[in-house]
């Protein structure tokens, strides 16, 4: 007999809770067929009395069959957080390091970009140069050969950030956690953000209490043009993803 088929079995054989089932088995229907005038008054209190007695005495008995399972969903949490909660710190230090990481990388790779475009113009240009003077020398119209020219250095512009993206890639530095960033905002004046709700009562309702969730959620709402209330700050929230 599997865990529910033995709780249906305890429960249909339980006496207290069948004797108070059985209590209010036609509640409904006494209910309905009861007429209430001067000489009946005192007995429709009496069986309203006994009818909520027996209801709170029913749920507390339900009550009792919950309580075991209560206290051991309890202990099999508490037991797993033992292993879970530093499993999500050890998440959360991993994240931060990555994101730490990452930023530098993000900003290495920037920097890398800018050099190799600043290297592509100062060849190309110097490239342009040796055209220009040679056409000035010999006479010959090149100027096919400098729109050969500068069509290839744009083209070496534009695949200046793909290059230096795959220099890591190239040595197997294949990362399978990617960051990205999210708009995210949080109070950092209360006064300013209640004054503003002050002058602006229509979304107040949006502010019953001031959480960073409803700022989140309803602060873009409240102003289409883009604009936050006052004492609000918004800024890039970093997240990672794997695969």
């Amino acid at each position: 007999m599997d865990e529910i088929a033995t709780l249906k079995h305890t429960i249909y054989n339980d006496v207290k809770l069948q004797k108070l089932r059985a209590e209010l088995k036609n509640a409904k229907a006494q209910a309905e067929a009861l007429v209430i005038d001067a000489e009946s008054k005192k007995s429709a209190s009496d069986m309203l009395k006994a009818f909520k007695t027996t209801v709170k005495a029913l749920d507390e008995r339900r009550l009792d069959f919950f309580r075991p399972y209560e206290e051991a969903k309890k202990q099999i949490k508490a037991e797993v957080d033992i292993t879970l909660d530093p499993a999500k710190e050890g998440i959360e230090i991993i994240e931060k390091k990555l994101n730490n990481y990452l930023n530098k990388e993000r900003i290495d790779q920037e920097l890398a970009i800018k050099e190799k475009q600043k290297l592509i113009l100062e060849e190309n240009e110097e490239k342009l140069a040796k055209i220009a003077e040679a056409q000035q020398g010999s006479g010959v119209d090149m100027s096919d050969v400098m729109e050969k020219q500068v069509a290839e250095m744009a083209r070496q512009m534009e695949h200046a950030e793909m290059d230096v993206l795959n220099t890591g890639r190239a040595k197997g530095e294949i990362s399978t956690t990617k960051q990205t960033f999210i708009m995210d905002a949080e109070v950092y004046d209360i006064f300013k953000l209640l004054e503003w709700i002050g002058k602006n009562p229509e979304s107040r309702h949006y502010f019953v209490e001031v959480k960073d969730s409803a700022v989140r959620s309803k602060a873009k709402e409240i102003n289409q043009e883009g604009e936050w209330p006052n004492g609000i700050k918004t800024f890039k929230k970093p997240v990672l993803t794997t695969r």
